[in-house]
């Protein structure tokens, strides 16, 4: 599984991507193979297409690299750095931005749950607002 400190998943659609095992650690459920000494050449990802493992990925590469590279920031400012970097990341469409979130729960990465999740409530409240707008407007009519 582990090829000079990389590890191989497999998305449900066929392709590999071999990445650093710092940066398959971070799906916690890839963790817990890894932990328990699972020895598999490639780590088979069913559930999850590759332009979303994909998305995943770079996710994963940029919470490792600030990890590692804190360039001299304080804990602020490298939060805010990675909830600019964030809403950039999602900004995709919306089918998209579900098959991440569904993604990232199977998948147990708990800080990109909570920012998939929360762009899909705002979706959902946007898409609320305009259906009861459309709804008064239809009423005044």
């Amino acid at each position: 599984m582990s090829i000079q400190g990389n590890i191989v998943l497999k998305s449900g659609d066929g392709t590999e991507y071999e990445v650093h095992r710092r940066v398959a650690l971070k799906l916690a459920t890839i963790k817990d193979l890894v932990e328990d000494d699972l020895e598999t050449s490639v780590i088979p990802l069913p559930s999850v297409n590759s332009n979303i493992l994909d998305k995943v990925i770079q996710y994963c590469i940029k919470h490792v690299e600030v990890a590692v590279n804190p360039r001299n920031q304080s804990a602020d400012e490298v939060v805010e750095e990675l909830k600019r970097w964030g809403a950039n990341f999602l900004d995709v469409n919306d089918i998209t931005l579900v098959k991440l979130w569904l993604a990232a729960s199977y998948l147990n990465i708990d800080d990109l749950v909570d920012l998939s999740c929360n762009a899909v409530l705002d979706l959902i409240s946007a898409m609320i607002k305009v259906q009861v707008t459309d709804f008064t407007h239809d009423d005044d009519a």
